[in-house]
Parts: structure tokens; sequence; C-alpha cells
């Protein structure tokens, strides 16, 4: 029988499959035999468990692979966004704001994120190796920082690709806006591919620091950030602020901007560059300016903490979102409503109905 183009992929063998129409609530410890059709847990015929022939052993995947390929890759992304993250929008080639924030401590998480990212780093790797080459600099050395301690350098243990659905979203169309003012071959060039960016594990070779996941997305910012924290009420704890003005910008992420408009729960910190760079209102400079010298302009930047109380943004048309609606308008930010307001699928074993881009639209 021919397949159908809506039959679903075995997960473990990623397989096209008819799915059986018998029962799927067998209890699989009866000694009964189920018929070969019989499949579950999104398994195709061949992988699904058969009790009428044993499992050949040769066919089965390494334990620490399909951990890793049906649990670990997307649990792990999700526990390292709840945990401090550093977002840096616009991000190109800047290694210097990881390696300050991630070296102090202060973050285990950085998600940079630049939808000019593949024609920037042909190689996400060689952007990885010039993290692991910066962190052993001396010229990096901060005191105010470290207070002469010994700070880390990094070094890579995995990386891999992510792609939308590991992030809990169907399409990577969930993660640029509705509009063609910006970048609109590069979108273009990107709309068929499911992969939307890539990890790396790094850990400090010297063991004074603990590990770091490093997040490099090829997404719109802002339409990224609501994603990840937005739509949820959640804000990393620091996020950079620099308009280079060479990449393309539809729209500034400074002053009072979409990206704040993106925020109805502030982070705690902003970096902010020179460069014409302003913080978004209602933060306050609390340390000096420093050179980054690994930065694409040597860019000069000085930390700044929000004032807000309860770090509650009253600005943000997220803070009056009704959870339901697929997108918002403001009189204040009238381009807001270009951006998708889609809550990411649950992950396996989670019983909160799933509202997918597709469902919302």
């Amino acid at each position: 029988m021919k397949e159908d183009a809506n039959d679903p992929h075995c997960e473990n063998c990623g397989r096209q499959y008819q799915p059986s129409h018998m029962r799927q609530d067998i209890d699989w410890r009866e000694e009964s035999t189920p018929s070969p059709r019989s499949t579950r847990n999104g398994l195709c015929p061949e992988c699904a468990p058969d009790c009428r022939r044993p499992l050949d052993p040769d066919r089965l995947p390494e334990a620490a692979d399909y951990l890793q390929r049906h649990e670990n890759l997307r649990e792990m992304l999700r526990a390292a966004l709840s945990e401090p993250c550093l977002y840096y929008p616009g991000a190109g080639r800047d290694v210097d704001p990881a390696l300050l924030f991630a070296s102090s401590g202060a973050v285990s998480t950085v998600v940079y994120v630049d939808y000019l990212g593949k024609s920037l780093l042909h190689d996400i790797g060689i952007f990885f190796e010039e993290f692991e080459r910066a962190s052993g600099q001396t010229q990096f050395q901060d005191r105010e920082v470290h207070d002469g301690d010994q700070r880390p350098v990094w070094r890579m243990e995995k990386t891999g690709d992510i792609t939308a659905a590991d992030m809990g979203f169907s399409s990577p169309e969930a993660f640029y806006p509705n509009t063609h003012t910006w970048g609109d071959q590069e979108r273009q060039d990107r709309t068929e591919e499911s992969i939307i960016g890539r990890w790396g594990r790094f850990h400090d070779h010297c063991g004074t620091a603990k590990p770091l996941m490093f997040i490099y997305l090829f997404t719109e910012a802002i339409q990224t950030y609501i994603n990840l924290w937005g739509i949820n009420g959640k804000a990393p704890l620091a996020v950079v602020v620099q308009n280079h003005g060479k990449g393309c910008l539809w729209t500034l992420l400074h002053g009072d901007c979409l990206l704040y408009a993106a925020a109805p729960r502030l982070p705690k910190y902003l970096y902010v560059g020179n460069f014409g760079s302003t913080p978004w209102p209602g933060y306050r400079q609390v340390s000096r300016h420093r050179t980054d010298h690994n930065s694409m302009h040597r860019s000069e930047r000085a930390l700044f903490e929000s004032r807000s109380l309860f770090a509650i943004n009253p600005n943000s048309p997220l803070a009056h979102w009704n959870g339901r609606a697929t997108s918002m308008r403001s009189k204040r930010y009238p381009d807001f409503h270009v951006f998708k307001l889609v809550s990411p699928e649950p992950s396996h074993g989670s019983a909160a109905p799933a509202r997918s881009e597709n469902q919302l639209r």
C-alpha cells in the first residue's frame, strides 16, 4: 500500500510508516502476541516491540546515542535556557561578551542570535574555536571581575545542530516575524532548512568554573527572544545592546525599541556598547566602561542594571497578553503586530496541550 504524505516518521529510525488502526492501549506486559503492524510511542513496526521475535541487538543504537536523540537534546536546551543566560542579538563574531559573563560565573548559558549567522560564520565550529582561543589569551584578564584568581579556559566537549523541533516548534518560520522588510534574500535561502542553529558544550580546562552551554541561532533576534522568554514572562540575566550598524538591521535594538517591548519581564542587566547605543528605559549604569579587545570594533561597553520594581516592564504589550492571541497591536509600538505569539509544543511526558504555530494560523 502506498504511503501517504501525512504518514508519521519513526522516532527511532526516521523512516516513514503507516500507522496501525488497531488498539493502541495494549498492555505490553500481557502474554498475548500483538500484530506486527501494531505500533506505539511513534515507532514503526520494525522498531516497535514484537513479542513474536527477539530484538536484534545489532540493529539497536548505542544507549548514549538513543538518549541524546530522543530525550537529551531538547531537555538539555530547555534546562540550559532555565539557567542564568546572556542574550546577544546581532552577535556576529563578537566573542567578548560571552567571555566576560561566562568567565565571571554570572551565567552558565550563552545565547547568540544573528540571522546573517550562516554567512558570517560559514563554519560555526570556527567561531567556537575562536571562543576557546580567546579564553586563553592573557589580554582578556579582568582583575575587577576575577579578583586575581585564575580565570576559566574553555574547551569544547561536544557540539551539534539545533532544529526548530529541538526548541519545541514545528517550523523554522516560527523564529521569523511576519514581515519582509528585512533580509529578504537571507530569509528565502533558509525557508526550507530545518537547522536553525548550533550548540556547543564547554568545560573549564582549569577546573575553576562550572560547564557552559553556548547556543548560536541563525534566526531573527526579537522573534527569538519572544519564543524563548517573552511569551513565558521570563527573561535572561543579561542582554547585550550593541548597534554595530553593519548587520542589515531592520530595526534598532537600543533605547525604547521593539526588543525592549518584547520583554514583559526585564533582564537584570544590559551590557551596552558605544557606537550610538543607548540603554533601554529604566536602566542605570553600574560599572565603568571596558574595552572588549576581541570585539568586532574594539567596543567600549558598560554594565547597566534595571531599576524596575520586580523587573516588570509595564510598557511591553506582552504584559497584557491573554495567552491565546497569535499577535498583538500596540499604539506605542505600531510594528509589534508582526511578531508571532506561539507557545512551544510540550516535550514528551508533558500533560499540557500543545499549540503549534500551524494550529494558531
